[in-house]
């Protein structure tokens, strides 16, 4: 179609650069950004000398040439081309108008990424409070304002302020887009995650209820009641997620490790172990190369939970499945490798004590020698003194 049309009406004719336009958003899709960066800047530097610089087509070019640029790498630029088309188009659009609110979100998302948060927050507001009024409570944008604004106060660590807005974005997408849609189940998850970064952990593992006061009872029950939630959120991400998105859909498989990890946080092994052999099959179709070490999660945490139940047998090869793969791709000084041979190690003794003539000594000493190898490597070597 470009071809043809470059033929039919030349370089610098609008249809051609509509066409050229399109060819730049269809590869910015398919994640391939320096081409789509190089065509959107052909169609920006045409559309200036043609239209002028404040064209609405001008301006809709910049704003994407901008966009794909710090995707590439090239954030000076992309940050000046952001403001520029964000100015021009309050100027000529006004500061409600739908495509100057993308602009404003999307330089309000650049920012959050360089963690200019300071910058970003008020952008974020602006943006949200203008959809609001303009566009309404149940627009697609208005959610992804919502979305923003939870993501911005995450990232400052101020969970129980990005909580409502995380809330609102989960309750919109599921009015305008469906349950079953695959960002209700991304909200899901994120919501699900949120929470799990709220629990007090330490409410839950104090003493017995009767030893405890009323603040610390308070407490528990509230840390509680919040992991009460994120279950049934990770749950519903699983079960409804398998059905809409399939087994292996990144966000099911991530919601099924966080489930399996809380689970056994909660020292419910049974559970854990449920969660976790379920997805197995999936993951093992899904985590190849790099993506590894998302399996070896699954298997690692699913050993941990069948050596929790005296399931020795079968928690022996997950456990030395996730060892290997780990070592392989971040070697045996790893935080994750160590700590697998810390939990074969375990694996080993208490197997050990269950069954004293199995004959287990000599695995127990193998795995212990191993971790006490890479501990060494990451000690510091001295260095021999000079002679006086």
């Amino acid at each position: 179609m470009l071809a043809a049309r470059r033929r039919m009406f030349g370089e610098d004719h609008l249809t051609t650069l509509v066409s050229l336009n399109n060819l730049a958003g269809l590869l910015q899709a398919q994640n391939r950004q320096e081409e789509a960066a190089a065509c959107f800047r052909e169609v920006v530097e045409k559309r200036r000398r043609i239209l002028g610089d404040v064209h609405p087509r001008t301006l809709n070019a910049i704003k994407n040439l901008g966009t794909v640029l710090g995707k590439v790498g090239k954030r000076k630029e992309a940050e000046a081309l952001m403001r520029e088309s964000l100015e021009n188009q309050r100027r000529l659009l006004g500061a409600d108008h739908p495509g100057t609110l993308v602009s404003l979100s999307n330089l309000a998302v650049f920012l959050v990424d360089e963690k200019r948060l300071d910058e970003a927050e008020p952008m974020c507001r602006d943006a949200l409070e203008r959809r609001r009024r303009v566009l309404g409570e149940n627009h697609k944008d208005t959610m992804a304002s919502y979305n923003i604004m939870g993501y911005v106060l995450m990232n400052q660590d101020r969970e129980a302020e990005a909580e409502p807005f995380v809330r609102q974005t989960l309750a919109i997408c599921r009015r305008v887009l469906g349950p079953d849609h695959p960002d209700s189940f991304l909200y899901a998850h994120n919501l699900a995650v949120l929470l799990l970064n709220q629990v007090d952990v330490a409410a839950l593992r104090g003493p017995a209820e009767h030893g405890r006061s009323d603040e610390q009872n308070a407490a528990a029950e509230a840390a509680q009641n919040r992991l009460t939630e994120v279950e049934q959120l990770l749950r519903g991400v699983i079960e409804d997620g398998r059905r809409a998105i399939g087994a292996e859909h990144a966000i099911v498989l991530s919601a099924a490790r966080r489930l399996g990890g809380t689970l056994l946080e909660q020292v419910r092994f049974a559970d854990a172990r449920d969660v976790l052999a379920a997805v197995e099959p999936a993951a093992r179709k899904a985590y190849q190369g790099a993506q590894q070490r998302s399996l070896a999660l699954v298997i690692r945490n699913l050993g941990r939970a069948q050596v929790g139940l005296g399931e020795f047998a079968a928690a022996e090869p997950n456990l030395i499945e996730a060892q290997e793969i780990f070592e392989r791709l971040d070697g045996a000084a790893h935080p994750n490798t160590r700590y697998c041979s810390e939990q074969l190690i375990e694996l080993y003794q208490r197997w050990h004590t269950a069954e004293p003539d199995r004959g287990l000594d000599a695995r127990l000493t193998q795995w212990q020698q191993r971790l006490d190898a890479a501990m060494a490597s990451t000690q510091p070597t001295s260095q021999p003194q000079s002679p006086p």
